[in-house]
């Protein structure tokens, strides 16, 4: 009788530990993106540059872009961090999701623990303007969709896109 009411307590155990050994394998692969594991589409998201050569703009003209850059970004979640005359970066502090969490601790309390302490993470945009006389170059550092709508208010300016290794 006791044989059959320990059953079920070993396949949870085994379970938890499980559950356990890939929540944190996952968190590591996550939170480094150094590290190239074989699990495809599980990647963390990585910052993408681009760089722009855009035509002489007054001062006017870039003001009202910058602006334009600046409220398309805090409009998204992002807070001014750091604006110096060319260069601007932002931040956004991302939480743990609260459903994730919820799932885990209702499966295995300790990874659903883990998870809590250790999920969310730091987005950062960055925006160099190198005035460089007749034109400006940005360099762009932000994730793939707000950096392709950033170019979209830049390219109305441009003249060329300048190759990643310059």
């Amino acid at each position: 009788m006791q044989e059959e009411a320990i059953a079920p307590i070993l396949i949870a155990v085994a379970f938890g530990v499980t559950a356990l050994i890939v929540i944190i394998f996952a968190i590591l692969y996550w939170k480094n993106p150094k590290f190239k594991g074989a699990m495809k589409g599980f990647t963390a998201p990585k910052l993408q540059e681009s760089r722009w050569a855009v035509r002489r703009m007054s001062d006017a003209e870039y003001g009202a872009l910058m602006g334009g850059i600046s409220s398309f970004i805090a409009s998204r979640g992002y807070i001014p961090t750091g604006q110096q005359p060319g260069f601007y970066a932002y931040q956004k502090q991302e939480s743990p999701s609260i459903i994730v969490a919820l799932i885990l601790l209702l499966f295995c309390f300790i990874p659903g623990i883990i998870y809590l302490f250790v999920g969310g993470g730091t987005k950062v945009i960055t925006i160099r303007a190198i005035d460089e006389g007749t034109s400006y170059r940005f360099i762009i550092q932000a994730p793939g969709g707000i950096k392709r709508n950033i170019e979209g208010m830049i390219t109305p300016y441009q003249y060329e896109v300048i190759p990643q290794d310059q």
